[in-house]
């Protein structure tokens, strides 16, 4: 999948010019990819390691905190249920349950040994929460009116992921690495993607908030799926987390007032029966009819590569900003506590951090 940054560096940005290169010397340079490995490699024990406690909730519950206090984005007028897709550890249901004591929520997650978390919800928010377990990407969720019949191998999804219904509906899945396996395939990626995106627009109500994890703000397929965001909702905007998701590429969109007009609504139902047909195609596609990788052409339908490099760039920079900021800075402390300097040096990173916790701090 191409990506945007070439163009975007040429046309001007430091920023990411700067993260790009800190990118290229950490998987290609031989001096520095392995430390860099054994630092990531670490993270991950200490994740694992949080997951049998409620440390890791905690991450999850500040970080939805921090995300709220930022984007100013939160809740909708009228909030009475949320949907929390992929919710384990719990941490960004609890913080909605514990917030607005009226509300209710549904979460669907991974089952432990599959893949996700344990559930850490508490017993204070329980009574107001509906949980199911199960793989999102797995169910039947949709059916291209042009595709033959659905395999029968593919649960239905369970009754409260119907058409609208959640004024606010988070999509957060992803199935982490079980000891032994391998990490995600990009095509497993993209389907559990494409899974929630179609669930997610289905179930938010007209004039709601849908807030998405995706990765890499310059991907071409990320690209698309902001343009699509711009397209249905009345403001979209960024978030990364400094604590939670510093170093990596992910990072949260946040779209409030999806389909209050007519022009955005139909959209919405133009793309979702696109999206579900794209779907099928990963899940039944290819040659053996078991699925394929994502294409480019997947998404042209909202907005090929072309049309964002003429018109869509200044956009992309604007929701670029915060995601490629906190991620730069964040290399530069790790490479900095290696003893490298990076591309600008520990002292600028020790300031950028420290703006950026300021600024997260104070809002």
């Amino acid at each position: 999948m191409r990506s945007l940054a070439p163009i975007i560096i040429e046309n001007g940005h430091l920023t990411l010019e700067a993260l790009e290169n800190m990118r290229l010397k950490g998987y290609n340079d031989e001096s520095t990819k392995p430390w860099l490995d054994r630092h990531f490699d670490r993270r991950r024990t200490n994740i694992e390691r949080c997951i049998q406690d409620d440390k890791w909730r905690e991450v999850y519950y500040n970080g939805m905190k921090r995300l709220v206090n930022k984007t100013k984005v939160l809740p909708p007028d009228n909030l009475t249920r949320f949907l929390d897709v992929g919710c384990c550890p719990g941490g960004y249901s609890k913080y909605m349950l514990k917030t607005f004591p009226n509300v209710r929520g549904v979460g669907i997650s991974l089952e432990e040994q599959h893949g996700g978390y344990p559930l850490r919800i508490g017993w204070k928010e329980s009574d107001r929460y509906e949980m199911h377990w199960g793989d999102l990407s797995f169910y039947d969720i949709c059916r291209p009116a042009s595709s033959p019949h659905p395999r029968d191998d593919l649960p239905s999804l369970p009754l409260p992921f119907g058409p609208n219904g959640f004024q606010l509906v988070i999509l957060d899945a992803h199935r982490r690495p079980l000891p032994g396996q391998e990490a995600t395939s990009l095509r497993e990626y993209d389907r559990l993607l494409m899974s929630q995106l179609i669930v997610g627009l289905q179930c938010v109500d007209p004039g709601g908030t849908l807030i998405i994890t995706l990765k890499d703000v310059a991907c071409l397929r990320t690209a698309q799926i902001l343009y699509m965001l711009d397209e249905i909702s009345k403001t979209t905007v960024t978030f990364k987390d400094l604590y939670h998701q510093g170093p990596s590429g992910v990072f949260h969109a946040i779209a409030t007032g999806i389909g209050l007009d007519d022009h955005s609504t139909a959209t919405l139902y133009a793309h979702l029966e696109r999206l579900k047909a794209v779907w099928w195609e990963l899940t039944y596609g290819g040659e053996e009819g078991k699925g394929r990788e994502l294409l480019e052409s997947d998404l042209h339908f909202i907005v090929d590569h072309d049309k964002l490099a003429e018109t869509y760039l200044a956009r992309l920079k604007e929701l670029g900003k915060m995601p490629w900021r906190v991620q730069e800075s964040a290399l530069k402390k790790i490479f900095h506590n290696h003893g490298q300097r990076g591309d600008h040096g520990a002292e600028a990173a020790r300031m950028d951090l420290q703006q950026i916790d300021n600024s997260l701090a104070s809002t």
